[in-house]
This record gives C-alpha cells, sequence and structure tokens, in this order.
C-alpha cells in the first residue's frame, strides 16, 4: 500500500529546479589591491642572504614535525605543505615585526 501524497507537497523535485538556475557573468571586486606590480620581488626579498644549511635543516624538522601532529604518517607532500605555511608564517612575522619599528 503505498501512502497518498497531498496535493500541496507534488511540486517540481529540486534537481529540475536546479537545472533550471542560470549563473550571471559578473567581475569579481578587486578586495586587495596590488601594492606592488606582480612578478617584482619585495626588498626584502632581493636584500635576503641565501639561508644557511642548518636553517634549512631546521625548516625541514619543524615541518616533520608539524606534519606528524596530524596524527598519520608524515609524507612528503604533507612535509611539504608544512614547509610552505612554516614560511608564511615566517614571513608574515617578518613584514609584522618590521612595521612595528
Amino acid at each position: 500500500m503505498t501512502p497518498e501524497i497531498p496535493d500541496e507537497q507534488k511540486e517540481e523535485p529540486p534537481t529540475r529546479r536546479m537545472s533550471q538556475l542560470r549563473l550571471k557573468d559578473t567581475v569579481p571586486p578587486n578586495s586587495l589591491p596590488c601594492r606592488r606590480p606582480p612578478g617584482r620581488p619585495a626588498c626584502a626579498t632581493q636584500q635576503a642572504s641565501i639561508p644557511t644549511w642548518g636553517q634549512i635543516k631546521m625548516l625541514c624538522h619543524q615541518a616533520q614535525g608539524v606534519a606528524s601532529l596530524q596524527g598519520s604518517p608524515a609524507s612528503p607532500e604533507r612535509v611539504f605543505i608544512a614547509l610552505l605555511a612554516l614560511l608564511s608564517c615566517q614571513n608574515s612575522l617578518t613584514e609584522h615585526s618590521e612595521a612595528r619599528d
């Protein structure tokens, strides 16, 4: 025995309604203005010294620690992402401390 569906609930399925939706071409707002032309390194980058082997080794060790905190084996991909995260955080900390001086 199939239950009866009241007339008020008989409407188009959501997939049909979603297939009728259209996207508008809009230009996204430029929320972050460019501080310098793309592709040109910052002055701090141009004046930075080459990292030492010890600094690279310490950064890799920190990245392996961050990657292992996730509870799964530290794969090369996870260590690389952790390296990028550490470099990003270090860069923003350096910029922030330079702005305060």
